[in-house]
């Protein structure tokens, strides 16, 4: 999952009121990670791994601006905060995944190497998540967001 040009993201704040943080985004990737235990037994020939749990992941690199600062610092350390993404955009009818995460971090990546763009990271632990599409909305410019900051 990345972001491609005109690509929408928006994330609930404390009050659960979706923000677009569209305007600051410049990548967004996601993973899934399955972990294994080690199922050996003392009379196994060879070593047996068996599949436990399944993590769903989102990172959110942000442009660093003070209003990007803002909106990270808002959600940091929050769960079962909504989310939505349209990698085409967030008009009516675009595919749309949306669902639930966990903030795990919301970090500053670079600093004062002056060849170097500092970002702002926030990582989601995902929750849930549904494909569908965006629903129409009046007055709304994109997506479901009710402010943009």
């Amino acid at each position: 999952m990345a972001t491609g040009k005109g690509a929408y993201f928006a994330l609930a704040d404390s009050l659960g009121v979706l923000t677009d943080w569209s305007p600051h985004v410049r990548t967004i990737t996601a993973a899934n990670e399955a972990e294994e235990v080690d199922g050996t037994v003392i009379t196994s020939t060879k070593r047996e791994f068996e599949p436990t749990f399944e993590r769903d992941r989102m990172t959110v690199r942000l442009k660093w601006s003070a209003a990007a600062v803002d909106l990270s610092k808002d959600v940091k350390g929050l769960v079962d905060l909504a989310y939505e993404y349209g990698p085409d955009g967030g008009a009516t009818g675009q595919p749309m995944i949306s669902g639930t995460a966990n903030v795990l971090r919301a970090q500053t990546i670079g600093g004062a190497d002056p060849s170097a763009l500092t970002e702002l990271e926030v990582e989601l632990n995902i929750n849930s998540e549904v494909h569908g599409t965006f629903p129409v909305v009046g007055g709304l410019g994109a997506g479901r967001a009710a402010r943009q900051r």
